[in-house]
């Protein structure tokens, strides 16, 4: 933690850099499994996908001072078409400087390369990136309950995912 004289992005982008180096591998055996620990992916030395991205990228901010959540979405276009495999986990922090939040995928890996673009966050907001619809922002997704199904497989995300669309059905938010 070399953050001294530094701003939040500064010390957010050299998190985010950590991240992708520390994690810079996917596991092809296990990419399943949810709900590990920053420990747990420090110890293992790669990343199940985007969930454990997150997961670390937001224990590293809190560790550095900075608050930080994850914020869970589902892809619109996929359950438009019945498919509810597809969602994503993005970051926010907090900037003390601007004192305002933003947000950035913090599922960087090495194949790309590397850019970092937070993005100003306003929680009243109902999607990031035109695609994913925000059903959930937590301080961490364990925490996370819906009709009694927890985010700790795929197959109860891909539930989950069903659930938001049917909400957002019922609730004419597809109709817009």
């Amino acid at each position: 933690n070399n953050s001294e004289g530094k701003s939040t992005e500064e010390i957010v982008k050299d998190i985010m850099i950590s991240v992708r180096e520390t994690c810079m591998k996917r596991n092809s055996k296990d990419n399943k499994k949810f709900k590990r620990s920053a420990e747990e992916i420090l110890e293992d030395g790669y990343r199940n996908g985007c969930c454990d991205s997150s997961t670390l990228f937001v224990t590293l901010c809190r560790a550095c001072g900075i608050p930080a959540a994850q914020i869970v979405t589902v892809h619109l276009n996929s359950v438009l078409n019945n498919d509810f495999g597809r969602g994503h986990f993005y970051s926010a922090f907090f900037n003390k400087e601007s004192n305002s939040w933003f947000f950035v995928n913090s599922d960087v890996d090495q194949t790309r390369e590397f850019k970092f673009r937070p993005r100003k966050f306003d929680e009243s907001l109902k999607t990031l990136d035109q695609d994913y619809y925000i059903f959930g922002i937590f301080r961490d997704y364990s925490e996370f309950d819906i009709d009694g199904l927890k985010i700790d497989s795929t197959r109860s995300m891909n539930q989950i995912h069903k659930m938001v669309y049917e909400n957002l059905l019922k609730n004419g938010f597809l109709d817009d």
